[in-house]
C-alpha cells in the first residue's frame, strides 16, 4: 500500500488542484500522473517523482503533523506529504523518466510474452515491479482469484490473456472506488477508498469464498501474506503431488 489504483486516485486528486499553479523555485506544474505505483509532477525543466513506499501519501492544505516528511507551498495552496513508516521517496530528477513498464499499458503481447519466459510462482512475479509495475500484495490476490489462478502456479503455465484481461478489468474497478483503504491510505482530501468493500479474498482468511462457500486459505508467497480459495483456484498438478 499504496498500490496502482491507490497512486492514480492521489495523482488524478492533485492535478485537479494543482495544475498550472507555480512552486517557488521549480516554476510552474504542468501535470500530475501516475505511473506504476509512482506518483509524478511535471515542471517545465523538473520532475519530483513520488514513490509511496507503504504508507506514502499526500494531503491538501492541512496541518503539518508527526508524520509530515515536507511541505510544498503552490501559490497559497499548500501540500504536504506525510509517511508513517519513513520508507517512501522524493527524488528530484530531470524528464525523461525512466521508469519500470506499467501494467496498464502494458500490450496483452508483451505480457504473455514475459510471462512464458519466467518460471516463477505467478504470485511472486506479479509483486515483481520491474516485471510490471503497479500491482501489490492486495491486487495480486485479488486478480489471480478473478482469473481463477493458484497463486503458486508457474508463470509459464498461466493463460497471458486471459490473465492480463483480468488484472486490466480489476484495476481500473478499483480505480474507480478510489483505491482500497485498509489501514492507512486516505486520499488528498482525506477521504477513504472504497473498493476494500468488494475484495473477494484478501484479508478474508477464515471467510466464505463468495463464489463456491469454500474457506479462504491464508499462506506466504514471496514472504507476502497471501488470500486464495482452494476450490475456485486449484493447485497446480506438481503442488499436488507434493501433498500426496
Amino acid at each position: 500500500m499504496p498500490e496502482l489504483p491507490e497512486a492514480e486516485t492521489i495523482a488524478r486528486i492533485l492535478h485537479q488542484h494543482l495544475q498550472g499553479k507555480k512552486l517557488a523555485g521549480y516554476g510552474e506544474l504542468l501535470r500530475v500522473w501516475r505511473t506504476g505505483k509512482w506518483v509524478v509532477f511535471d515542471f517545465a525543466e523538473d520532475q519530483l517523482i513520488a514513490r509511496l513506499g507503504m504508507t506514502g501519501t499526500f494531503r491538501l492544505n492541512t496541518e503539518p503533523g508527526i508524520h509530515t516528511r515536507q511541505v510544498f507551498d503552490f501559490e497559497g495552496t499548500s501540500l504536504l506529504y506525510n509517511d508513517i513508516r519513513k520508507f517512501g521517496r522524493l527524488i528530484w530528477s530531470k524528464p525523461p523518466l525512466t521508469a519500470p513498464p506499467d501494467i496498464l499499458a502494458m500490450p496483452v503481447e508483451d505480457f504473455s510474452r514475459r510471462l512464458k519466459l519466467r518460471k516463477r510462482p505467478i504470485k511472486s512475479l506479479l509483486l515483481e515491479q520491474n516485471f510490471a509495475s503497479g500491482i501489490g500484495n492486495i491486487y495480486a490476490d485479488e486478480c489471480l482469484f478473478a482469473a481463477g489462478i493458484h497463486p503458486l502456479t508457474a508463470s509459464d503455465q498461466v493463460d497471458g490473456t486471459a490473465l492480463h484481461a483480468t488484472i486490466i478489468s480489476i484495476l481500473n474497478q478499483a480505480i474507480e472506488h478510489r483505491g482500497s483503504t485498509i489501514s492507512d491510505f486516505f486520499d488528498p482530501m482525506g477521504m477513504p477508498g472504497n473498493y476494500q468493500k468488494h475484495h473477494r479474498v484478501y484479508g478474508r482468511a477464515g471467510l466464505e469464498c463468495p463464489r463456491c462457500g469454500t474457506l479462504i486459505v491464508r499462506t506466504v508467497v514471496a514472504a507476502r501474506g497471501t488470500h486464495y480459495c482452494p476450490v475456485c483456484q486449484p493447485a497446480p498438478p506438481l503442488l499436488q503431488q507434493r501433498k500426496r
